[in-house]
């Protein structure tokens, strides 16, 4: 077995000479490749398949393998970034090409592999001599004398019931009697779960955050191809929202707090997936059957900020509640 395991090869099938790979090699499809919706499905595939790995002993490589992958995605489904990025790696390939060598954007991560020292033989070991049998005899006979002894002086020594009651009053830790060690890993327990459920609602606030302001800095819509545009974008977003959400470490949240935000997570999947499909029926679509599709997402599309303010009015009472119970002041959702 190798010192190094390759998770490019291993996974991705992307071979060393391809490595590290640029965005599209990483995706596993055609060199500037134009249409979205193939970009698209190949983030999902690609990071479907890699999610799988992030139980194993490879979890941090399955991260990394993740990240790049959404830095890809980022890049790729907005036109800017992608027509900034293609011009780039064009000259990087016309370079490379008088070289003769691969275009690389990055480098995998190889994990350290401890290394074993093999044992000592064991005609190299050393050789315990033989002790004299009288000598020891001699001393087994004075270590019984020395605890005969020391038997006899405990004897005159027991503790009395007062020194018992002290013993047992210094485990004791208020006036109930209930232990100061329980105490104390009560209050530690408190204190885990505070920070914790903190963390978490300050990483939930920040989607929100970000949602409100993608959304309200998005551009009116003048023509179709700007419509066709801010929906994919908005579908997009949602997604990547709800993969942030699905990401936060759990251990000692509040399950108050982890149903608000999985919640959360559905009603942002159920968006981008509303707005995924508004993109590819309504627009484009001619005739009278243009008019009854706007009418039937805009009524999917009311149900779903139903449920965001439904989600609104929960987070504000959370908040309230949490900052009574854990003493410290929750932001308001926003």
């Amino acid at each position: 077995m190798s010192d190094s395991f390759d998770p490019y090869l291993k996974w991705l099938g992307i071979a060393a000479q391809d490595q590290p790979p640029n965005h599209y090699r990483l995706l596993g499809i055609d060199l500037f490749q134009e249409d979205a919706d193939v970009i698209e499905n190949a983030v999902d595939q690609r990071m479907a398949h890699v999610r799988t790995f992030q139980s194993g002993q490879h979890s941090k490589l399955s991260q990394q393998i993740l990240n790049e992958i959404s830095a890809a995605k980022l890049v790729l489904l907005i036109s800017e970034k992608k027509a900034a990025y293609d011009h780039q790696l064009k000259a990087q390939l016309a370079a490379h090409a008088n070289h003769g060598s691969p275009a690389q954007t990055a480098k995998p991560v190889t994990p350290v592999v401890p290394q074993i020292r093999p044992q000592q033989p064991l005609s190299k070991l050393p050789r315990h001599r033989s002790v004299p049998m009288i000598p020891v005899a001699i001393g087994a006979g004075a270590l019984v004398l020395i605890v005969v002894i020391v038997a006899l002086a405990m004897m005159g020594g027991a503790p009395s019931n007062d020194d018992k009651s002290k013993a047992v009053s210094s485990t004791q830790g208020n006036s109930d009697g209930a232990p100061t060690t329980r105490t104390a890993s009560t209050n530690t327990e408190k204190e885990k779960r505070s920070n914790a459920t903190w963390q978490y609602w300050n990483s939930l606030n920040a989607t929100y955050r970000k949602d409100n302001s993608f959304r309200n800095n998005l551009r009116k819509p003048t023509n179709q191809q700007q419509a066709s545009r801010n929906l994919h974008l908005v579908a997009e977003l949602h997604f990547e929202l709800a993969d942030e959400l699905a990401d936060l470490p759990v251990l000692n949240v509040d399950r108050e707090a982890l149903e608000l935000g999985r919640q959360a997570m559905t009603v942002y999947r159920n968006s981008a997936q509303l707005h995924r499909q508004m993109r590819m029926q309504v627009i484009g679509a001619k005739g009278d059957d243009v008019e009854a599709r706007r009418q039937k997402f805009a009524e999917q599309d009311a149900e779903i900020n139903r449920l965001i303010a439904e989600l609104n009015n929960e987070g504000t009472r959370l908040r309230i509640e949490f900052t009574q119970r854990y003493g410290r002041a929750f932001p308001r959702l926003e």
